[in-house]
């Protein structure tokens, strides 16, 4: 999908397009960003091989402002367990908000 008009400069950086029948839209979305720093390998340290995590964010997108949720981030142990903790905790919360069957 090719954007319409984009101003990429300062603070007021926007990206629009009318093509409005490309989008598929989602009650919910999770954006994460993953951080890490890379190593050298073991064997060969002129080689830089190894992406290791040192922390994530997820943050819950959505276009109801009553279920919005503060960024969640994480840097620590255990990097990949808490990610999908996080990820199975926010599952769970909208599969409950999705469930009210309200007119």
């Amino acid at each position: 999908m090719c954007p319409n008009s984009a101003y990429l400069s300062g603070e007021k950086a926007e990206l629009s397009f009318d093509v409005h029948h490309f989008e598929f839209l989602f009650e919910f979305c999770l954006v994460g960003d993953f951080e890490c720093f890379v190593m050298p390998d073991a064997e060969s340290p002129m080689i830089v091989s190894m992406h290791v995590q040192s922390g994530f964010c997820i943050y819950h997108v959505l276009a109801y402002e009553q279920y919005r949720t503060a960024i969640h981030t994480y840097s620590g142990k255990n990097i990949m367990q808490r990610f999908f903790d996080h990820i199975f905790e926010e599952v769970n919360v909208i599969n409950n908000i999705l469930s009210y069957n309200v007119p």
